[in-house]
């Protein structure tokens, strides 16, 4: 297994610039064919919702979630190619109530 994982400094947030899961093409895992390549998705729902707005996230691959969007063969080796820059700013601290069945109100 291996950790994906995206850090920035203190007063500095995680944006999530894209995110391709799969086995796009010979590389590290794959340098002669062993099964399909060419297979992979665009995970950036996944990924900017785990991270984006975050100083530091981390997960292990592979990710059953990412992996059952990839399109991939379930033993085939697949990887993440991910980028993301840090922009100033901090998360904000959000207050939810809920106010009734259904219905949060935020302050």
């Amino acid at each position: 297994m291996e950790v994906f994982e995206a850090q920035c400094l203190p007063n500095e947030v995680i944006l999530m610039e894209s995110a391709m899961y799969g086995r796009m093409r010979a590389g590290r895992c794959a340098v002669r064919e062993f099964g399909p390549i060419g297979c992979g998705s665009n995970v950036m729902a996944i990924v900017d919702g785990r991270c984006s707005g975050r100083r530091s996230c981390r997960f292990q691959l592979p990710d059953p979630d990412m992996h059952a969007v990839s399109g991939c063969p379930t033993k085939a080796m697949t990887h993440l190619e991910a980028a993301y820059s840090c922009l100033p700013g901090q998360r904000p601290c959000l207050n939810f109530r809920k106010i009734a069945a259904g219905q949060w109100w935020l302050w």
